[in-house]
């Protein structure tokens, strides 16, 4: 049996998602998870792990017919999401990639856990193996000489992909999401190694900042997206606000974060 799928509002953005993954919903358009990227019009923005493509509409909005988005996903599953929700947003701007991004071309094991594929051990039962490429072979190939602003949710692989430190010679500013405590010190590392100097976590802030305009700007987007959820997200920020942090990314014990880095402008 096909998996259910829901046809989401948000504002202008329509978002087609699995009923079973509704914190996709969640976790970009309430609790603000990528919001303290600061995208331009006329930027190029990479979406690497852009799952079903709900931070890539709204990026393709952002930058305008003048700007372009690249939305990498390896996930057949959540590539075919992806693809529809840019057609259903007419997103003319974003170009899809399949690629799977390390630091150097080589043969990796990857396993699904829901819509994700996240790396596992060498020949472990339900995995298969990808070919993985460093960001900046993917950008080249895209027509893509620059990125200004990256998001990155790349289930673990974020550290060997931050090693391609020339592919982010052009960027402005990047948010990465880490998934361990190690991947969470090496990516900080690798940002440094690469420019960036302005450095800070999501925080309780973004999320409640992000829930609350979510509301006031969009409530009848937010009402149809309870009504379709069973209220998955006021059940999420009742516990927020209970002082249950339930978002991955602000347990205290997660190994789960995200970091937005930023190039400081050099003095005049």
């Amino acid at each position: 049996m096909a998996p259910r799928v829901l046809l989401l509002p948000f504002g202008g953005v329509r978002l087609a998602l699995l009923a079973r993954e509704p914190h996709t919903y969640y976790a970009t358009y309430l609790a603000g998870e990528w919001r303290g990227l600061r995208i331009r019009r006329g930027d190029l923005v990479i979406d690497a792990g852009a799952n079903i493509g709900d931070f890539t509409v709204r990026a393709s909005r952002a930058v305008g017919p003048e700007g372009r988005v690249l939305a990498i996903e390896p996930s057949a599953e959540s590539r075919a999401l992806l693809a529809q929700n840019v057609l259903l947003n007419g997103a003319a701007n974003v170009t899809i990639s399949a690629a799977a991004l390390s630091d150097r071309p080589s043969l990796r094991w990857y396993s699904a856990s829901g819509s994700y594929l996240v790396q596992s051990p060498d020949g472990e039962a339900g995995s298969s193996q990808l070919q993985t490429e460093p960001l900046g072979a993917v950008m080249a190939r895209a027509g893509f000489d620059r990125a200004d602003v990256i998001k990155m949710d790349i289930e673990g692989a974020e550290v060997s992909a931050l090693r391609d430190v020339e592919s982010l010679r052009g960027t402005r500013e990047i948010g990465v999401e880490t998934h361990s405590p190690d991947s969470a010190t090496a990516t900080l590392a690798n940002l440094r190694d690469a420019g960036f100097t302005d450095v800070r976590p999501y925080s309780i802030a973004d999320a409640l900042a992000g829930g609350v305009g979510a509301v006031l700007s969009h409530p009848m987007s937010i009402a149809r997206a309870e009504l379709e959820t069973h209220g998955y997200a006021s059940g999420r920020f009742f516990k927020l606000f209970s002082g249950y942090q339930d978002i991955p990314a602000l347990r205290r014990k997660s190994g789960i974060k995200i970091y937005y880095a930023r190039r400081r402008p050099p003095r005049s």
